[in-house]
């Protein structure tokens, strides 16, 4: 078989492992499917609610506002300080090609999976070249795309910069080894160096943190620069990529605004190239020590002398007090600056042990073998500079890791390389290949196997301890805040003004197009402060927090409960300093006494929010009557904050149960919903959402008196709310001889043999009926009695209906009679009646019946 053939089957390898790897992502993604459809109206959160809204905007041919005045109102935000490069590309794809039949909100997801994707042919490449075997190169791609940590952040439901970004920086990377290879030809590494220059360009221009990449990249060339001898091979490439930098640094406008010229590794950049003219005149005696002080002398200089921002301090502090406190998160807020509580948080903080034995432990097992074969070759002084970047790199994205647990997508991109490495070293060792390959393929089949089928393999953790971290309570959520969202749209103005936390804003923002006070993005040192007040303010007393709204021009207020009970390292409470509250403040009053407030009235009320109206000069307060809520219920207030966290806990796990039997119910599983919601009441017997549901549900299945039973809590619970009206109204339907219900098709239809039937209903033409026989069974031996019947005719077709009382259980359903194919089917449930039949000629007649 000739090389070229060899070519095309890797190709076709390769291309079927990136199938393979968008495989696996759709079929993450297809679970959250019927909660992602429900939910199309807010399918993203957080910071992607923010993306999402641009990149929607584009798409419908709108114009982004900067300064955009909705997301940061009064004063605006500044949207060309933001990288909005991604939200271009989408709106315009699905603007320009055909995409319209499908919703944008999917459209945007199917993107975020295909293109991220597109990393896997980026860790081939690199590998290839590293390994310089196919073979190997296809087992670490495969081990790649099959890899928890490359999968778990690109299944569709974040619309991140990183989705966009990554695949650049990481062809980036493959291209700039290859440009730094010695047996390639100049042609070809100079080639190699303009892709790798086109690529970080790229990547600078979409996403923030790629700024962070090119100061560790920077860091290789000085370590490179002051330590070799020789670095020939790197000047090319190196100029090549300093070259595209500078050019993104002036034409890029965030990057022009957070003067990236001026930045830390431009900087070491100017010096290097300084010092390497000036290097061409000293004799080489001392060198290396000249080299040294000229660099950092020149850059401490161009440091005082170019202007600076304070974009990333936030970045800074954190790191720098996890330092400090040895990554153990201090439990007292005081010991940390404001900026460093801020950021500290789930995603930026350092990874558990739990995840970092379940996202790395087979990774690291495949290749510990190839990084330690390179460390020895470094020290023999054996490595190519290609190798010894990929090293370094490893080395410098683990450390990243250990800080910001988020940034494991760079790690495994490098451990890949040398798993890779590992493979190709068993190769050559092993006469019998076919043991690396077993090897190889139960490690991607096993890791197959836990992404879809979702088998954890690492309980053993459990019993050795080993828990994953639980940094917050389980209060706010998409279908608590979807609720918030519809009301929203539905009760105020357009151009209402709202302040809530900034994860909760982006949400208001992007879905229901009202103007809120802070956003996500945190670069912006003037929105991190806005934040800070806001936290400080609202342990303050109503008069200060007042002010705080007069001051930003709010109209509404979102409180959120967990304002209250969250004292965790995630919580407002930790960034305000405020662990212990007196029932004076603010949210204490907000939380369990809303009538005590003069100048906030409750318009709203869910299971964890509340939206207060901000009252202007002499407006009356009115508040409305809102369901009773056991998350406010004054009866929990105590100043006792165990107490309150115990609370907290067992509120956040009835809660869980709650939401977790509304969504089997969504999937069609009633019975279990109804489990979970009784589930729900032991663990929080006042859980009065779940009570609501679960009373539906058994009246929904003829559970009669346990149906009542659930009713009569609701009243108990909340005798004036709005829900009062409907338990009672259920109430009375239920104890009544018969019982509404409507007609519902699927898996409650069965047929009748109509030789065991021995009820006739005889129709007039006036849609009168004539009852004749009324007991009739079933050929399972089910005996039932006619209580109501009544038909319908247009068109001289004739649907018959009735309401029967099936025995010996009491049970009242209302069932549907229609004639065909010489039998009879009938169906059954509650509510109103919509019935549907098969006319005699062959039609389909719909009508909708009240009982009277």
């Amino acid at each position: 078989m000739g090389k070229r053939e060899y070519k095309k089957i890797t190709l076709i390898v390769v291309v079927a492992i990136f199938v393979l790897g968008i495989g696996m992502r759709f079929s993450l993604f297809s679970k959250m499917i019927p909660t992602f459809e429900d939910l199309s109206a807010i399918p993203f959160a957080k910071e992607s609610a923010s993306h999402y809204r641009y990149a929607k905007m584009i798409a419908e041919e709108k114009p982004i506002p900067s300064p955009d005045r909705q997301a940061q109102h009064p004063e605006g935000l500044e949207v060309t300080h933001d990288s909005i490069m991604e939200e271009y590309v989408v709106g315009y794809l699905y603007r320009v090609f055909p995409f319209q039949e499908i919703p944008f909100h999917r459209f945007v997801s199917y993107f975020v999976i295909l293109f991220s994707s597109l990393s896997i042919f980026a860790v081939f490449h690199l590998s290839r070249q590293f390994t310089r075997t196919r073979a190997a190169g296809l087992f670490a791609t495969l081990l790649y795309t099959v890899s928890l940590p490359s999968i778990l952040r690109n299944i569709g439901t974040e619309f991140a910069r990183e989705h966009f970004s990554l695949p650049f920086l990481f062809f980036h990377t493959s291209f700039f080894v290859k440009s730094i290879d010695a047996k390639s030809s100049f042609q070809t590494r100079l080639t190699s160096a303009i892709i790798s220059g086109l690529c970080l360009f790229i990547a600078l221009a979409s996403w923030k943190l790629c700024r962070f990449y090119f100061l560790i990249f920077v860091l290789f060339v000085l370590l490179q620069f002051l330590l070799k001898k020789e670095t020939r091979i790197l000047r090319v490439p190196v100029l090549v990529l300093f070259a595209f930098a500078f050019v993104s640094g002036l034409s890029v406008p965030h990057l022009r605004a957070d003067l990236f010229l001026t930045s830390t590794p431009m900087i070491l950049m100017y010096s290097m190239i300084l010092v390497g003219v000036i290097d061409q005149f000293v004799r080489p005696i001392g060198r290396t020590i000249l080299k040294t002080a000229f660099v950092f002398g020149t850059s401490v200089g161009l440091y005082v002398l170019l202007p600076q921002t304070s974009r990333f301090g936030h970045v800074y502090y954190t790191a720098l007090y996890q330092i400090l406190f040895l990554f153990r998160h201090p439990q007292d807020p005081s010991r940390l600056p404001p900026e460093a509580r801020l950021y500290w948080v789930p995603g930026y903080t350092h990874p558990s042990l739990y995840n970092f034995l379940a996202y790395f432990t087979l990774p690291l097992v495949t290749g510990v073998y190839g990084v330690a074969r390179s460390i020895r070759d470094v020290i023999r002084g054996r490595t190519s500079v290609g190798e010894q970047f990929l090293l370094y790199s490893l080395a410098a994205t683990f450390i990243s890791y250990i800080f910001f647990s988020r940034l494991h997508v760079f790690f495994i991109f490098f451990l890949t390389v040398f798993m890779g490495r590992s493979i190709d070293l068993l190769l050559t060792r092993f006469q019998k290949k076919i043991f690396v390959y077993a090897m190889v393929g139960l490690i991607g089949v096993h890791q197959v196997y836990q992404v879809v089928i979702g088998w954890d393999p690492l309980r053993v953790m459990s019993t050795l301890g080993i828990q994953p971290v639980r940094e917050e309570i389980f209060l706010e959520n998409v279908f608590n805040l979807n609720d918030v969202i519809r009301w929203i749209e539905s009760n105020t103005e357009p151009e209402s003004v709202f302040l809530s936390y900034w994860h909760t804003s982006a949400q208001i923002l992007a879905y229901a197009d009202r103007s809120t006070v802070l956003h996500t993005f945190f670069e912006d040192a003037n929105m991190r402060r806005k934040i800070i007040e806001f936290a400080h303010t609202l342990y303050n007393s109503e008069r200060a927090f007042f002010s705080y709204c007069e001051k930003y021009g709010v109209n509404y207020f979102i409180y959120s409960s967990r304002y209250f009970l969250d004292d965790s390292i995630v919580g407002t409470r930790f960034l305000a300093d405020r662990l212990s509250l007196n029932s004076n403040c603010f949210t204490h009053k907000a939380h369990f006494y809303p009538e005590k407030l003069a100048r906030f009235s409750l318009r709203y009320q869910n299971d964890c929010f509340r939206v207060y109206k901000v009252l202007e000069g002499a407006e009356p307060k009115v508040d409305e009557p809102v369901d009773y809520q056991p998350v406010f219920d004054p009866k929990y207030a105590t100043n006792n904050m165990e107490t309150m966290r115990q609370f907290g806990e067992q509120f956040s796990y009835a809660s869980f149960l709650y939401y977790s039997g509304l969504e089997t119910l969504k999937r069609g599983r009633p019975l279990s919903a109804i489990q979970l919601l009784q589930n729900s009441i032991s663990v929080l017997p006042t859980m009065h959402n779940a009570w609501i549901l679960l009373a539906a549900l058994l009246e929904g299945q003829g559970f009669t008196e346990e149906a009542c039973t659930a009713y009569q809590q609701v009243l108990r619970l909340n005798p004036r709310g709005p829900s009062a009206g409907e338990a009672t109204d259920a109430l009375r339907r239920l104890r009544s001889p018969s019982v509404g219900a409507y007609l519902f098709e699927g898996s409650d239809s069965e047929d009748i043999d109509t030789t065991f039937m021995s009820a006739t209903l005889s129709l007039n033409s006036d849609s009168t009926f004539t009852l004749s026989n009324p007991g009739f069974q079933d050929k399972t031996g089910r005996t039932f009695s006619i209580v109501e019947s009544g038909a319908y005719s247009v068109a001289d077709t004739t649907i018959t209906f009735a309401v029967v009382r099936q025995e010996p259980e009491g049970f009242d359903y209302y069932y549907l009679f229609g004639r065909g194919d010489n039998r009879l089917t009938y169906r059954s449930h509650r509510g109103t009646l919509l019935l549907k039949g098969a006319s005699s000629a062959g039609g389909i007649v719909t009508l909708t019946w009240k009982r009277r």
